[in-house]
């Protein structure tokens, strides 16, 4: 006998409308809860918008991307020796190769092998994790070339990784930033081995660009 009353549902299909009445019950819980009750047009338009929030963002980031309606913003530099030391001076300069001005920039300066562990370990988040510097708005073709910075080298390693994020504001109100991943062979010293490599172009969440700003 099939025991939800419904006499069309196939015995073999019971199981998912009893999942069903079960996540059902979760509604307006704390709980994870994949069923989503609404009264209203408005009510379903504001969960679409949390929902594929992530989604359209990436979509309207790709477009601006096609357009080439965006600044662009690539990290060049060197490292130097420091004498009678392990560690190293680099120097670093941020260059906007797009078309538009990027306002208000910060490069953000992390310790780690490269952007995923950066995102994974929410890095952007801790205040010791980085070394944040500030610099004017950025016009197209404009140079920015920051103070030398002194980067301590780890003895049991000869290999420095970093990643450079550059996060800035547009002219279209989005919060983006150009992450390049910088690693120096340190072992070929006094002439060392730099690699830079412009990484991606992402989004970033208002309340993480005021607590860097903050920093």
């Amino acid at each position: 006998k099939n025991p939800s009353g419904l006499i069309w549902i196939d015995k073999d299909n019971i199981k998912l409308f009893e999942v069903i009445s079960d996540r059902k019950t979760l509604s307006n819980t704390p709980q994870d809860n994949w069923i989503l009750p609404f009264n209203s047009s408005i009510d379903v338009k504001d969960r679409l918008s949390i929902e594929l929030r992530t989604e359209m963002k990436q979509i309207r980031l790709d477009r601006l991307i096609e357009s080439g309606n965006l600044p662009f913003l690539t990290v060049w530099g060197d490292a130097i020796d420091i004498p009678n030391s392990l560690d190293v001076r680099l120097n670093l300069e941020v260059t906007n190769v797009g078309n538009q001005v990027a306002i208000g920039p910060l490069l953000v300066l992390f310790r780690a092998k490269d952007y995923q562990e950066v995102l994974r370990d929410n890095l952007y988040m801790d205040p010791t994790s980085s070394n944040v510097k500030n610099f004017n708005s950025l016009l197209p073709s404009g140079t920015f070339k920051l103070p030398t910075l002194p980067i301590k080298v780890d003895k049991l390693n000869d290999e420095v990784h970093l990643v450079a994020s550059v996060l800035y504001k547009t002219i279209h109100g989005d919060l983006l930033t150009d992450v390049t991943e910088i690693s120096i062979k340190t072992v070929l010293r006094p002439k060392m081995k730099m690699a830079i490599r412009y990484t991606t172009k992402h989004y970033l969440q208002e309340d993480t660009y005021e607590k860097i700003i903050a920093k």
